[in-house]
């Protein structure tokens, strides 16, 4: 793919506020919307932002030549470091455009932050979806800029559900019965139901029983401020109707929930947690199926289970995607020699044999 011709080049705005206009959130929400990314949406920046004061708002704003909002880049400066809002709780980054857009945005970018050099020393650009449009527009765009693109790791995958081509259902008839027949001996010993959470006292119930029961299976929680940032995501979530909170109540108390959204045609499903007491009658399972099932009922196509392929997802018909990090650096700096020495160090680290490896953590006490 060609670059953009300057004649259909975008023209980058820096918004460094915390609150953005409304008629740019209302344009950014529908823009992330369309590019079907929850970790770019305004509900999720703001969220962060106020839960993270030190976090400093550093929004690229990308118009059209007549001014148009093409696509928005939401990003914080910490520090002198460019990142994510969301830092590791974003499963993937990219822009919020139009997919017909990423590399006109992505050309935009790199010639905003070229210019703009003096205000940061690395961007660390975590989790971009290899091969696509976005992240081949960033390289081919820093080839020719003061900017250089540094590969940091690419070591993860996304996962999810083609539910038009595979169907919601488990991979085998042999896991459908077992389900059901785990299933039905719960309700046997318990009232048992299933439920999605509407109202804001719903919300804000399961939500404390979803943080409550991770913390109890993992032996710790959230710390205060991404506890509140959660919070305030789903909260924002729930005001667009755009929450796909899920639980299921045991003798009237929530023993499993998930927490998940809705945007566009994909469905997704980002934390969850069971009681352990009720483990042996699969109602983990039992509740990630009834939420893809619930999810196909509802016209998606897709039930993105994000980062991660755990052995229990692979109960389902999964379609796999690559993620690729890297660093944005300035080519005349510090930074830059830092970046291709990590990059250096493990490439290095991945070609010793396993027992090498074992050998030179010993010796680092890693």
């Amino acid at each position: 793919m060609s670059p953009p011709s300057p004649r259909h080049a975008l023209r980058v705005t820096v918004l460094t506020a915390e609150h953005p206009p409304a008629e740019l959130a209302s344009r950014w929400h529908d823009l992330a919307v369309a590019a079907e990314n929850p970790f770019v949406l305004p509900a999720w920046y703001g969220a962060w932002v106020a839960a993270h004061p030190t976090d400093a708002p550093f929004v690229l704003v990308c118009h059209e030549r007549g001014g148009a909002i093409a696509g928005v880049v939401p990003l914080v400066l910490r520090g002198r470091r460019l990142l994510a809002a969301g830092d590791h709780f974003a499963d993937w980054f990219g822009p919020a455009c139009a997919p017909a857009d990423e590399a006109r945005v992505a050309a935009a970018v790199i010639g905003a932050l070229a210019r703009t050099a003096q205000r940061w020393d690395v961007w660390q650009l975590y989790r971009c979806r290899s091969g696509g449009a976005w992240i081949d527009g960033l390289v081919r765009a820093a080839a020719g800029s003061t900017v250089k693109l540094v590969p940091h790791r690419g070591d993860d995958v996304l996962v999810s559900v083609d539910l038009d081509r595979d169907g919601p259902h488990l991979t085998t008839a042999k896991k459908r019965r077992e389900l059901g027949r785990l299933s039905r001996r719960l309700s046997e010993h318990h009232d048992v139901a299933t439920r999605c959470s509407t109202t804001p006292a719903q919300v804000e119930r399961d939500l404390d029983a979803l943080l409550r029961l991770r913390a109890a299976r993992w032996g710790a929680g959230f710390d205060a401020g991404a506890e509140a940032f959660l919070r305030a995501f789903a909260a924002g979530l729930a005001r667009d109707d755009l929450l796909r909170l899920w639980a299921i109540d045991v003798d009237g108390a929530p023993a499993g929930v998930l927490l998940g959204w809705r945007l566009g045609t994909r469905a997704f499903a980002y934390s969850q947690a069971f009681d352990r007491a009720h483990e042996r009658f699969g109602i983990g399972m039992a509740l990630l199926a009834h939420a893809v099932r619930a999810s196909a009922d509802e016209g998606c196509g897709r039930f993105d289970m994000l980062r991660g392929d755990e052995p229990f997802k692979a109960s389902f018909h999964l379609s796999s995607e690559a993620v690729t990090s890297y660093r944005a650096v300035r080519r005349r700096s510090l930074a830059r020699l830092e970046a291709e020495a990590l990059a250096g160090a493990r490439s290095a680290y991945r070609r010793l044999s396993p027992q090498r490896r074992e050998r030179l953590r010993r010796a680092l006490r890693i």
